[in-house]
């Protein structure tokens, strides 16, 4: 195996890792955002997460550098979303 094939490995691992760090933020905050919507509206107990990740653990300087934004924040304006569109 030669640098090229490893520098090539890397572009494509940190393609699929910047992807899935994206599609992960997306589904955390939807699921937790439903959860809450669903709190008290349910015959059912609902759980959800104990504590949202720590975005800076998830950064990669190169693939995914810009994690940003409050997720309870982000959670919480979804959530209300949700309750909004409820009949």
């Amino acid at each position: 195996m030669s640098i090229r094939n490893l520098i090539d490995q890397r572009t494509a691992a940190g393609a699929r890792y910047a992807s899935a760090v994206a599609e992960f933020r997306e589904a955390f905050l939807e699921l937790a955002a439903l959860d809450g919507a669903l709190v008290g509206k349910t015959s059912e107990q609902v759980r959800s997460f104990g504590t949202y990740p720590d975005m800076i653990a998830l950064r990669h300087p190169v693939y995914a550098p810009d994690l940003e934004g409050h997720w309870p924040t982000e959670a919480t304006e979804r959530r209300n979303e949700f309750l909004a569109q409820l009949d």
